[in-house]
């Protein structure tokens, strides 16, 4: 028994016949194997044998598009992102604000450069050249690559391509930036500057910055980041303990504004900390000052929503203007905090107290070095012109 005919590869079609019909129309048919692994035959009509020969080859040409399930080496790599954060947001193995960064970029950065080449058109040069424009900076470089790699990941799945180029190109080194911290000197002078700038208006009611100044304590009472701080609920704090526990953070989705997210940057993030004497003053004024509210949120809007952190930067942004201390971001704060614990404690306990995954990260970027005083003077003197060996 002789074995069958190979079906067509899936997406293919046969041989187009035609036949010119009785009323001198042409008839062209021919077999398609659809995606479904199924054989179907495909017949059109034309006036003439070659516009008949026409119609079938563009329905099927049609029908290998590329489709929401497949991507082909000659998808687009606009298209091939589209579906990558497609399947990213389904599988949800990102955060929503991370997902919205990736998004950011792709509009921005990749597919005004390279959006329009086919998948298979993509090599090491191609992304070498993406990832060090002179235009694109180290941080940009190093997110482009962070999202082709899982595209072209993608793309390799679907057997569009073999091999996925992004880790052979080009890797962008993370240039170590100085660590800041404030002195006390600078604290005392931006507590007065918040208190004189509720204190500006002088045309109209005081300017409200009670969310601005128990923030800003709060911060240093504990090292958070601004929108885990944010996120406090009293449901959070221990008052017996005098103890508080990040369990989430703020975070703002397009076209949903802000929303708590019930889990921290990272797991490490999920912490609790014992409060200086001053931080557990702000809460106590604040339960005592403010009625409670539908979030059970420790910071509220006169409507009672969630504070942004955005707002608060702008009229952060004013007053250390004010002050010849336009460098203190609220991220300094963070860094006070790791500096101090980190030079008179040690490093793993600033690490515990930002909540972060390794000592590393908090040696590298967030406890500035103290200047330490270095007295081998003796044995330098050696050295010195005079010096004159001793007798044995």
């Amino acid at each position: 028994m002789s074995a069958g005919r190979k079906p067509l590869p899936i997406g293919t079609y046969g041989e187009i016949a035609t036949k010119q019909q009785p009323s001198g129309s042409w008839r062209a048919s021919t077999q398609y194997r659809d995606r479904d692994g199924v054989t179907r035959g495909v017949e059109r009509r034309g006036p003439t044998k070659a516009a008949a020969k026409r119609i079938p080859k563009t329905y099927l040409l049609e029908r290998q598009a590329p489709s929401q399930r497949g991507i082909t080496g000659d998808t687009r790599i606009e298209t091939l992102l589209e579906k990558y954060v497609t399947k990213v947001r389904f599988e949800k193995s990102k955060k929503p604000q991370t997902i919205a960064k990736d998004e950011g970029i792709i509009r921005a950065q990749i597919n005004p450069r390279i959006g329009n080449l086919a998948v298979r058109e993509v090599n090491v040069p191609i992304l070498d050249e993406l990832f060090m424009a002179k235009d694109v900076t180290a941080s940009n470089a190093r997110l482009m690559r962070i999202v082709l790699t899982g595209a072209l990941q993608l793309a390799v799945s679907h057997g569009a391509i073999h091999v996925n180029p992004v880790p052979n190109a080009t890797k962008i080194a993370k240039i170590a930036t100085e660590v800041l911290a404030m002195e006390v000197e600078q604290l005392v002078t931006l507590r007065s500057a918040i208190d004189a700038y509720a204190g500006s208006n002088r045309l109209g009611p005081k300017i409200r910055v009670e969310n601005l100044r128990d923030v800003f304590d709060l911060l240093f009472a504990t090292g958070f980041r601004i929108n885990e701080c944010l996120a406090l609920r009293w449901s959070d704090v221990n008052w017996e303990k005098n103890s508080v526990t990040v369990t989430g953070m703020l975070i703002r989705i397009k076209g949903e504004g802000i929303q708590r997210q019930d889990q921290s940057k990272t797991k490490s993030g999920h912490r609790e900390v014992v409060l200086p004497a001053f931080g557990m003053d702000v809460l106590r004024r604040r339960r005592d000052t403010y009625p409670p509210n539908d979030l059970d949120a420790v910071f509220v809007t006169s409507k009672g929503t969630w504070v942004s952190a955005n707002n608060l930067r702008t009229q952060w942004r004013k007053i250390r203007e004010e002050v010849d201390l336009t460098w203190v971001a609220p991220h300094i704060l963070r860094e006070t905090v790791g500096t101090l614990l980190g030079n008179e404690i040690s490093p793993k306990d600033a690490s515990e107290q930002l909540g972060h995954k390794s000592e590393k990260t908090t040696l590298e970027s967030y406890i500035k070095a103290a200047a330490r005083e270095s007295d081998n003077s003796e044995i330098l003197a050696k050295l010195g012109p005079n010096y004159t060996p001793e007798a044995n």
